[in-house]
């Protein structure tokens, strides 16, 4: 690629300079310590739209400090052992984050293979042995992941579920569903995947489509979270519909969380 005419955005720049290359970038970050977390709020459907918890996203900086945009990245390791050490290195933050903040209720998005890795679990199980902070953990587990995957998801859920810990469906509507499945795995909340709430006010299907899947999900007990949300019309229509949650830039875009010294005041 060339250079002579870098992108004006500074994180395209950025993602323009490892193109190629990401596995390596991803494995330099992580060798350097060069990860942070992300917060991004999910709130009540009904207006004065109260936080119920944060999502906590892993981040990558660059050498000098830059964000490197997920998207670039993440469709590249996901699969890898590489996506395995970025999931630990995101369940660490989480952990160090919630014994920070002692309010703070914070998701995680796991893939069910990196939750299934010795390393990943021996992590989670000494913060849960040393802190009080299962009844604040989240895990976010895609659809696709909880379909293909259903013996070692029951297998997690028996032995952290008595721990506090509470369990999210991710990208709802956007992978085929095996409906015994779904109701065996008895997940707590479901999060209406961005494809499917992004056109809603516009297009009819859409409205049906997420109708149905929150009619669904209500039906087997789960409570819905709908994301991707950027307008007020959107919220309304959501809301309208039965979804209890949203999380999108229309309350705020994610932000990075610091893990430095206790604040004096809640940060989040």
């Amino acid at each position: 690629m060339s250079f002579h005419n870098p992108p004006a955005d500074p994180l395209e720049y950025v993602a323009a300079r490892y193109e190629g290359d990401a596995p390596s970038m991803v494995a330099a970050a992580l060798k350097n310590g060069r990860t942070r977390l992300a917060v991004h709020p999910v709130v009540t459907a009904r207006a004065p739209h109260h936080i119920l918890y944060h999502e906590g996203l892993v981040r990558l900086l660059d050498p000098r400090g830059r964000v490197i945009p997920a998207r670039f990245f993440v469709g590249s390791v996901e699969e890898t052992a590489l996506g395995r050490a970025l999931d630990t290195a995101a369940l660490r933050l989480g952990l160090a984050a919630l014994r920070r903040y002692p309010t703070l209720v914070l998701s995680l998005n796991m893939s069910l293979r990196s939750m299934g890795d010795r390393h990943w679990r021996a992590t989670l199980d000494a913060a849960l042995d040393s802190a009080a902070i299962g009844h604040r953990l989240i895990f976010e587990v895609g659809t696709a992941s909880a379909m293909a995957l259903p013996e070692l998801l029951a297998d997690l859920m028996s032995v952290l579920r008595p721990r506090g810990v509470t369990f999210a469906l991710d990208d709802f509507g956007t992978a085929p569903i095996d409906l015994p499945r779904l109701v065996a795995s008895d997940f707590d909340l479901v999060k209406i995947h961005r494809q499917i709430t992004a056109g809603i006010t516009d297009a009819a299907d859409q409205e049906v489509h997420a109708e149905v899947l929150i009619d669904v999900a209500e039906h087997l007990g789960m409570e819905v979270i709908a994301q991707g949300i950027e307008t007020a019309e959107q919220a309304r229509l959501l809301s309208r519909l039965g979804a209890q949650y949203l999380q999108g830039y229309s309350f705020g875009a994610p932000k990075l969380l610091s893990l430095g010294p206790p604040p004096s005041t809640r940060p989040v």
